[in-house]
């Protein structure tokens, strides 16, 4: 949010927490996560939500997140407010929007999007499948056509010949008396 080097001398944190009294400044220090933030980071603090300046690396966000969450219990025996830090949102009970990489995070586990969204999709591959099974049907039925005419024209034809074979044959008998 700021500067460390501001805080205490007017800083937007404080700012802040004067419009927001549940809130409170919250420095993470160097090297707090595995290595991570390199430098301290002058954060708010408002029950389970940690606030940070946009400028901070996506990374980080998402080890900070990791971290929090796998290390929950150890986090609980050193301090009993680390049990309200909740390990199953979806970002739609806030007021806030959640930073997309903790969001990752946090939906990692979740079913795929074909899963989580197959009751949207459903419908349209339906009507895929209805208007493929039309088209289908209506394909067999000219062929079918075509196949009656084909037969029937070669019907038309071998009683053709029939009938002029017989006339041959007529004539023959014909002649021969």
């Amino acid at each position: 949010m700021d500067d460390v080097s501001n805080f205490n001398h007017g800083s937007n944190v404080e700012g802040f927490i004067l419009n927001f009294p549940s809130a409170y400044a919250y420095v993470m220090p160097k090297s707090y996560f595995s290595g991570k933030p390199l430098e301290p980071v002058l954060t708010i603090a408002i029950r389970d939500i940690l606030a940070v300046r946009s400028q901070l690396d996506d990374e980080l966000v998402y080890d900070v997140t990791r971290t929090l969450i796998e290390n929950r219990s150890q986090l609980i025996q050193m301090d009993d407010v680390y049990s309200m830090l909740e390990t199953e949102l979806n970002g739609k009970n806030f007021s806030f929007p959640l930073h997309q990489d903790a969001m990752n995070y946090l939906m990692r586990d979740k079913p795929s999007i074909w899963v989580r969204y197959s009751q949207k999709i459903w419908p349209f591959i339906s009507i895929i499948a209805i208007i493929a099974g039309m088209f289908a049907s209506i394909r067999n039925r000219l062929k079918r056509k075509q196949r009656d005419r084909i037969k029937g024209f070669y019907k038309d034809l071998l009683d053709i010949r029939k009938r002029t074979m017989g006339s041959d044959s007529n004539k023959e008998e014909l002649i021969m008396k």
